[in-house]
C-alpha cells in the first residue's frame, strides 16, 4: 500500500497482493500526505503518469479504505483529492492544465487547512 501511494507498485501488482481486494472495511492503514499528491501531480505534469494510471491512483487512494489523511491537513487533502477525482474525463490539455493549476494552488496555499482549536 505504502509503494503504490509513492508509484513504486503497479495497481495491478498491489491488488494482486492484496487478493484482489479492492475496498477494505476496517481502519485505514496508511496515511495520504500533502507530499504524496505533490508526487502524483508531478508525475502526471512529466508525463511519467498516464492519465489513466493518475486517476486509478486518485480513485483507489480515495475510495478503497486502505488510506486515511494526515490529521493536520485532512480538510485540504480531501479538497485536493475532490478537485483531482474526475480528471479521467478530461481532455488531455484540461488534464494538464487542472495539475498545473492544483499544483500552483498548493504551492500558493489556497487550499483550507485544519484550523487549530482554542485554547481554554
Amino acid at each position: 500500500l505504502e509503494k503504490y501511494l509513492k508509484l513504486e507498485l503497479s495497481k495491478e501488482y498491489l491488488l494482486k497482493s492484496l487478493g484482489g481486494k479492492k475496498y477494505h472495511n476496517s481502519s485505514s492503514l496508511v496515511s495520504v500526505t500533502i507530499e504524496d499528491l505533490k508526487n502524483i501531480i508531478n508525475a502526471g505534469l512529466q508525463n511519467k503518469i498516464t492519465k489513466s494510471d493518475f486517476s486509478d491512483w486518485i480513485d483507489f487512494v480515495w475510495f478503497s479504505g486502505y488510506y486515511n489523511y494526515e490529521d493536520k491537513d485532512q480538510e485540504m487533502i480531501a479538497q485536493i483529492m475532490n478537485d483531482l477525482e474526475d480528471t479521467e474525463q478530461l481532455s488531455d490539455s484540461g488534464y494538464l492544465d487542472l495539475l498545473s493549476r492544483v499544483n500552483t494552488d498548493i504551492s500558493q496555499n489556497k487550499y483550507p487547512k485544519k484550523e487549530a482549536l482554542p485554547v481554554r
